[in-house]
């Protein structure tokens, strides 16, 4: 009997899901996965509870319900949702959500299923990934998405929010490659897609670079609130609102106030995201040649990682950045090498650019206002180098995360595994703190040349003791992102790419387990540390060194130990488990 093409790539579908529930099932034979089971689905259990959802009924609507509650973010979230997928048509970061795995390579390429149904397939495939996010986002934040309406109203208008995001970058990656392949004759194919695309960008960034600026300056209230009710009224301008309207349509399920209110506004966002869908469907043409291309370039890259370091295949380098590297030495310094080689050259300027240029841009705004540029540019750099020490860590994979794919070749070498463990560790938590370091002495030095500058002593104690603290924190970071990835490597996505929109939901609860565990280990240290100055009463500035210094004493012991029994997992984990999972 011979099964159509489309019911095929369902039934594909459908087995995988199964055998991957299998799966994760068998592997709560496991205790370490048992307990990790029973922990997480207590923490959700509780969540449940505590937000609402077993069947309480919705919080009343006001203007300030929920997290998203509020005309200011109703009104700023179009352009923000703009900015976020701006990225997409000027980098190439949009190219990896057309690529297949090899196994769909080799066999669906060949196999007589058309164009079209391959792009259904691929999109399908990420829904799955999609609805585990949504689900883990609701639970998470409870009433801060459609505050008033009831949370299945809220997941399902998130979903059409995310499912609208991954379309919307498949579509900018067809255009690209379009582009690329065909020249002209694609750029007047696409010439709609591109034009609005430039209105849109042309738009947002005159209204934040001048009449976001202006519109409010004389208000008594402080530098922020004056720059959210300029910004606000600027964009609340009806030629500003028509511009972002399709993005205005996309987020307003997520405030409604009321079940009433959300029925029409998941009507628009459903017309946007069929209008993607049809979009996207009619790029099919240089979908298949494009998708092998970046499925191809997508393993070189895996393959060249594995060897020696995450290197972009067919990219000209005018010159190779290089690390000197002694002949000698310790094993584990050479890892340690290899690792931070990887992170540098695949340092990409453009993005840091375009993470630097809102911070740089609000500093300058702030500065300007207050008539203090330098206390503005002390805040920004100090409140940069924060967000990477939170976040940070979720893009900077060049350790276990992406080494554990290459398991065979780590045991190998003539390293204990607790001296395999630490230098993955610091390869990626090093580089982090030189970061937020340099971050934190521009800050510094600029709030000692503001209006309201700190006692010298005071600073100057805070700035040598800031690279022990910083090392301490990413070490602490760094170790636990690496053991949850040795001891649950199914759980955690193995490799270079963190995963798009459609693995928000994991990235969140990712980050929150490790703000908890963060927090847990951190009190030790705090309370030796507290202990300490209270009992000793030294000066604020000898206080300020001696505190810095000893809590990142005891954090740096707390990752020793750590690092101790991870080393005894890595050595019983057998590569076989890690490509399983």
């Amino acid at each position: 009997m011979t099964t159509a093409p489309a019911g095929a790539l369902a039934y594909l579908i459908a087995r995988t899901m199964r055998n991957r529930i299998i799966s994760m099932a068998k592997r709560l034979r496991q205790p370490r996965y048992a307990i990790g089971f029973v922990f997480v689905a207590g923490y959700f259990g509780l969540m449940v509870w505590s937000t609402g959802l077993a069947g309480r009924s919705p919080a009343p609507a006001t203007p300030a319900a929920g997290l998203l509650g509020g005309d200011t973010f109703r009104i700023i979230a179009p352009a923000a949702l703009a900015l976020f997928l701006l990225p997409y048509w000027f980098t190439d970061s949009a190219l990896l959500a057309i690529a297949f795995s090899r196994p769909e390579v080799a066999m669906l390429f060949p196999a007589p299923v058309s164009r079209r149904a391959l792009l259904l397939y691929k999109i399908v495939r990420v829904q799955v990934a999609t609805i585990i996010s949504v689900t883990i986002i609701v639970l998470l934040w409870g009433r801060g998405l459609a505050p008033g309406a009831p949370h299945w109203m809220a997941a399902i208008g998130l979903f059409t929010l995310f499912a609208t995001m991954h379309l919307h970058r498949m579509g900018a990656a067809l255009v690209q490659v379009a582009a690329i392949r065909h020249g002209r004759s694609a750029l007047k194919r696409n010439w709609l897609s591109q034009l609005v695309g430039l209105v849109v960008t042309a738009t947002v960034i005159s209204v934040i670079a001048s009449q976001g600026f202006t519109a409010a300056g004389d208000s008594p209230a402080g530098p922020l609130t004056t720059f959210l009710n300029g910004l606000t009224a600027a964009l609340s301008q009806p030629w500003v609102r028509v511009v972002l309207s399709p993005f205005a349509l996309v987020v307003a399920p997520a405030f409604a106030r009321s079940a009433t209110e959300w029925w029409p506004a998941f009507a628009g966002a459903v017309g946007v995201l069929a209008l993607h869908l049809v979009w996207v469907l009619r790029s099919h043409a240089a979908f298949e040649e494009a998708a092998a291309e970046q499925s191809t370039k997508l393993h070189a890259m895996i393959e060249q990682f594995r060897k020696r370091g995450f290197v972009e295949p067919e990219r000209k380098i005018k010159r190779r950045l290089t690390i000197p590297l002694a002949p000698g030495g310790h094993p584990a310094v050479a890892l340690v090498w290899k690792n931070s080689l990887n992170f540098v050259r695949t340092f990409r300027p453009l993005q840091l650019a375009m993470m630097l240029l809102v911070p740089l841009a609000a500093a300058g705004y702030f500065g300007w206002k207050s008539g203090d540029v330098h206390t503005a540019v002390a805040g920004i750099s100090a409140l940069f180098a924060l967000i990477l020490l939170v976040a940070g860590g979720t893009s900077v994979r060049n350790d276990l995360r992406a080494d554990l794919l290459n398991l065979s070749s780590l045991k190998t070498m003539p390293l204990r595994g607790s001296t395999l463990v630490l230098a993955e560790v610091a390869s990626s938590a090093l580089p982090l703190a030189a970061i937020q370091c340099l971050l934190l002495w521009v800050a510094a030095l600029a709030l000692q040349m503001s209006r309201t500058p700190m006692p010298s002593s005071e600073a100057l104690a805070l700035v040598a003791t800031l690279p022990f603290g910083l090392i301490g924190l990413n070490l602490l970071g760094s170790t636990i992102r690496n053991g949850v990835a040795l001891v649950f490597p199914a759980w955690v996505r193995l490799g270079a790419d963190g995963g798009g929109i459609e693995t928000a939901g994991q990235a969140m609860l990712g980050m929150l387990v490790m703000f908890v565990a963060v927090v847990g280990l951190l009190v030790v240290p705090a309370g030796v540390t507290l202990a300490l100055v209270l009992l000793v009463r030294p000066p604020p500035a000898v206080a300020t060194a001696v505190g810095v210094v000893l809590g990142a004493a005891v954090v740096v012991a707390e990752c020793h130990v750590a690092t101790l029994w991870l080393g005894r997992v890595l050595e019983r984990t057998e590569p076989s488990a890690v490509a399983a999972s």
